[in-house]
């Protein structure tokens, strides 16, 4: 059984140590050698999702796998959807298999162990990878241990999602640096204010000062320059209506964006200086595009 307090440790870990991590490579041999070895496990492999190729790739491991250094020994990749690691990945839900001489999808990597926790590794509903346990004892692995690694992944996720965004920034800036200049002449100089009325109190904004809005359902989420984070109950349409202004861009019927937070575009997806990227839908990439050239 996981002790709670070797729990509580590696989410602690967690918690403050990942921002260090700039590279997948980094963030996923920190996690295996450093986070998942308190855990106490025979062996675990850090799988990632290769999409092109529509397999799961070793990318990190703790025990038998990796002899020294950041050496994975005798790496295999795994079908999407073949064996227990690859139906984890398809399903987007962990497993917990006890006696893996009675699941046929059992895949012998370095040697035949009888217990198995794969766990996936997601951000926003996708996939990315699997964090996969073995033990040479039946019905080794337990909730305590489930629930561990799912606080892992989740952490993961999240950290992959961000170096993944960072690196596409980089680039996107590497190919548009003088984006801010061609975005200049959507710059009105707006003095005018939006009143924004809450349940629980009323704000007055420039309207300038708007960063983006975001729409949930009948609600809205307007997010400021100063880290403002309003719900409002109202359609992005009728927000887009009241803040009437050509500075801003809906390049998805989700977004409203104030193109002044704009830093450049790349992929289809507009980065802003909040460090969020939002998607481009497929009919307005050509509009967003054109607005985004200089006049």
């Amino acid at each position: 059984m996981t002790e709670t307090s070797n729990i509580n440790s590696i989410i602690s870990y967690l918690a403050h140590s990942l921002n260090e991590a700039q590279t997948i490579d980094e963030l996923v041999w920190d996690l295996s050698q450093k986070c998942i070895s308190k855990l106490n496990f025979e062996d675990c492999i850090i799988y990632l999702f290769d999409k092109e190729r529509r397999k799961l790739v070793q990318r990190a491991a703790y025990g038998p796998k990796n002899p020294k250094g950041k050496i994975i020994a005798n790496p295999i990749e795994i079908p999407l959807g073949k064996g227990i690691v690859g139906s984890v990945a398809m399903n987007g839900v962990a497993e917990m298999i006890g006696d893996t001489t009675k699941d046929n999808r059992y895949i012998i990597d370095d040697k035949k162990r009888f217990s198995e926790l794969a766990v996936p590794i997601k951000y926003h509903d996708y996939v990315v990878g699997v964090i996969d346990s073995e033990h040479s004892q039946k019905e080794f692995f337990t909730t305590d241990h489930l629930h561990v690694l799912t606080v892992i992944a989740s952490f993961t996720g999240n950290k992959i999602r961000e170096i993944n965004q960072r690196e596409s920034l980089k680039r996107a800036e590497k190919e548009n640096g003088n984006l801010l200049e061609k975005l200049k002449y959507f710059e009105q100089n707006e003095s005018e204010h939006i009143i924004l009325n809450t349940q629980v109190r009323t704000y007055k904004l420039n309207k300038t000062d708007i960063v983006r809005v975001e729409a949930d359902g009948n609600y809205c989420i307007v997010y400021t320059n100063s880290g403002l984070r309003i719900m409002l109950a109202k359609t992005l349409k009728n927000i887009e209506k009241e803040i009437n202004s050509k500075q801003f861009i809906r390049p998805h019927k989700s977004h409203l964006v104030n193109s002044k937070y704009i830093t450049a575009h790349a992929n289809n997806e507009l980065f802003l200086t909040d460090n969020t990227a939002i998607q481009i839908s497929v009919r307005k990439q050509s509009l967003i595009k054109k607005m985004l050239l200089p006049r």
